[in-house]
């Protein structure tokens, strides 16, 4: 319990320092909160002159992360989800020029459910931070530039369709 205090304060504090921007995942038949993720690592660029069009609204690049989600919503849809909104608002209504992602090197299940996003690998950073272990991690990096957006939110969509569909043949909510 005293950690995940300490998560949500972390939040609030990066939040109020406009270094994140933390948001509660609600899972929409129950309205019971079944996760989180955030804005984070956002950079605004300093440019020379004039920058290149299009000119973001918001900042120049932004990363999602510290997302967790409760068990029982785990290989749902929520996540796909979750990111949808938070891709479409990055890249439609921010402007965003570039969304990434970072990983445990050795999280498979995280890396996998990146790529299904439609993020690209950029590559590991060898001994990058301290691991959730307590170990020296290796970190895998992911991006999604603005000009890959429209595809990749094309796949999302139709992955939400298909598990709609899928959860109403089975008779189930998710």
């Amino acid at each position: 319990m005293e950690g995940m205090r300490t998560f949500i304060t972390t939040a609030l504090a990066e939040e109020e320092r406009g270094e994140s921007l933390p948001f509660a995942v609600l899972e929409l038949s129950s309205g019971l909160l079944v996760g989180t993720t955030r804005y984070m690592s956002i950079e605004w660029w300093k440019w020379p002159g004039p920058p290149p069009p299009p000119v973001p609204l918001g900042p120049d690049v932004l990363e999602i992360g510290w997302t967790w989600y409760a068990e029982r919503v785990q290989s749902t849809s929520v996540n796909t989800d979750a990111k949808l909104l938070l891709c479409t608002y990055a890249f439609e209504s921010l402007g965003v020029r570039r969304v990434s992602w970072k990983t445990d090197a050795r999280n498979a299940r995280s890396r996998a459910a990146i790529l299904r996003l439609g993020a690209k690998f950029d590559g590991i950073l060898r001994a990058q931070k301290i691991g959730a272990d307590g170990s020296v991690r290796d970190s895998a990096f992911y991006s999604m530039l603005a000009a890959e957006w429209p595809e990749a939110k094309g796949a999302l969509e139709a992955r939400l369709t298909r598990s709609l569909a899928a959860t109403h043949r089975s008779g189930r909510e998710g």
